[in-house]
């Protein structure tokens, strides 16, 4: 049985997809989030064609707003694929589009021919890819920093992984911050995230979910048994 360590708490659903794999699951938090008060008057949403969510949190910070849903009617929604996507849909607003990650969102966006302006509703350790892509389009892009990544410092279990899953650069860097890379493979949530760890060697999942990560990681392994047996 292959053990494996996530770096966030994963829900039951996601533990029992792991089990049902053949995994042995071990869970630790290397980052937290805090809700961040934020002015919704300062975003002229008049002006605003469409909103974007490249995280979970984001949209749970964000809706912590009373008003917030009010915001956001007439607008094109975007999202990340996934949980973030999901999350959207269940507090009534699903996405009309959807992408792996930033890049592939942006592309979509500029593709539209329609979009003008962008208001990305994100974190305080939100990356440039969105905004550089949009802006070279001539793409108003503008950001609401709704919550704050911290941090968390702590070590590793002490035994022997075989896989280490990783879900955001943010993650990646608490990570690296207080702990070691042995010799476990390290699976990473999507292509952001993989460039955290510079030139490393990932494995990067096919979809932006954990359920994916673990399927990933089972046919890697097992194509590493039919190689090598």
């Amino acid at each position: 049985m292959k053990k494996i360590l996530a770096t966030k708490m994963l829900n039951e659903e996601a533990v029992k997809h792991a089990s049902s794999l053949g995994f042995e699951l071990s869970m630790m938090e290397v980052i937290k989030t805090q809700c961040l008060p934020f002015d919704i008057n300062s975003i002229d949403w008049n002006e605003t064609d469409a909103i974007v969510f490249t995280n979970e949190n984001a949209v749970s910070c964000f809706f912590d707003n009373e008003d917030s849903k009010n915001l956001l009617k007439g607008k094109v929604i975007i999202s990340t694929a996934g949980k973030t996507a999901k999350v959207l849909t269940k507090k009534g607003f699903p996405p009309s589009i959807t992408g792996k990650n930033a890049g592939e969102i942006s592309e979509k966006i500029v593709n539209t021919g329609t979009i003008r302006s962008v208001l990305h509703i994100c974190g305080n350790m939100v990356l440039d890819i969105l905004k550089t892509r949009l802006e070279a389009e001539k793409i108003k892009y503008a950001a609401l920093i709704v919550y704050q990544t911290i941090p968390i410092k702590n070590k590793k279990p002490d035994e022997k992984f075989d896989a280490i899953l990783f879900f955001s650069p943010s993650g990646v860097e608490s990570y690296l911050k207080y702990n070691d890379i042995e010799n476990e493979f390290l699976c990473c949530i999507g292509d952001t995230t993989a460039k955290a760890f510079g030139n490393r060697n990932v494995i990067v999942s096919q979809q932006p979910t954990p359920e994916s990560m673990f399927e990933t990681l089972a046919n890697y392994f097992d194509l590493r048994l039919t190689t090598y047996n």
